[in-house]
């Protein structure tokens, strides 16, 4: 049976697949901390119990990291745990406790490493047809009922001469048009859910495995809901110094004051802007 660290070592490029590379990094790193902890690294697979989690977050508390950071650990834990029980190299993987952080209100956006665990999550559901809308929502920043409306009459996809493909919105929240162009993970969630997302949809079937998901990764903060992807989308764009008038156009707000809620302090985005001044 292979070790942890020999495990890592060949799926990590899979594991994170998808993620930046910075992400990776520091994922890879807090795995090398969890491997070194009492030979973890050389331990099996198969051979990990909760204690053995337990045992590690209860040093990472010790040595003073707050339960947020600890939780960082834990998402990298269970992402390697998660994709052994995909690959079948083990049946079950090990329970992770985790720790209670408050949110005030509602969370301004999903983490990187957030929307890895939330993407898994819902791939080894029962109804896995919820990880293309997340998907679609992260990269689009389109609401719920805007997604449940492709391929109805008040929404169509076509595709431009150069090949991308787009959504045309006729009707949103706020009474304008809309056209929002589809990247290729938007795109491929979408022929997943047969270019017709609404087919899939049922309330209950919905927000029961959203509340599990809730339950799972957030101590069932009520503040978690699926609106956060619209804030992902345009907290994504802002770090990508993005101009925040074709981010408003994006996601269709009319007052770019409610755009530039996402830009303010985003200083890598600023010194981007520096940086392209000398192109």
């Amino acid at each position: 049976m292979i070790s942890l660290v020999e495990f890592i070592d060949q799926e990590a490029s899979r594991i994170w697949d998808g993620a930046s590379r910075k992400h990776l990094e520091e994922s890879l790193v807090k795995l090398d901390r969890f491997c070194a902890f009492a030979g973890y690294g050389h331990k099996r697979m198969s051979d990990f119990a909760p204690k053995d989690l337990h045992r590690f977050q209860d040093h990472l508390r010790a040595v003073g990291l707050t339960d947020n950071t600890i939780n960082h650990y834990n998402s990298a834990i269970s992402m390697v745990f998660g994709h052994a029980v995909d690959m079948e190299y083990i049946d079950k993987a090990p329970k992770i406790k985790w720790m209670k952080v408050p949110r005030r209100g509602r969370p301004k956006h999903f983490t990187e490493e957030e929307v890895l665990l939330i993407s898994r999550f819902f791939r080894g559901h029962q109804q896995s047809w919820i990880e293309h809308f997340f998907v679609f929502a992260i990269n689009t920043g389109m609401r719920l009922g805007e997604i449940r409306k492709i391929g109805t009459d008040d929404a169509y996809v076509d595709q431009d001469k150069d090949g991308r493909y787009w959504v045309h919105l006729l009707t949103t929240k706020n009474g304008d048009q809309r056209d929002v162009p589809l990247n290729k993970r938007a795109h491929e969630s979408l022929v997943a859910l047969d270019m017709n997302p609404n087919k899939y949809w049922s309330h209950r079937t919905f927000y029961n495995p959203w509340k599990e998901m809730r339950e799972k990764y957030f101590s069932g903060d009520t503040a978690v809901v699926f609106h956060v992807t619209r804030a992902t989308a345009l907290t994504n764009m802002a770090e990508r110094g993005t101009n925040p008038y074709m981010m408003s156009k994006f996601v269709g707000h009319r007052d770019i004051q409610t755009t530039l809620r996402y830009v303010k302090g985003k200083q890598s985005a600023l010194a981007k802007i520096a940086d392209e001044l000398l192109d």
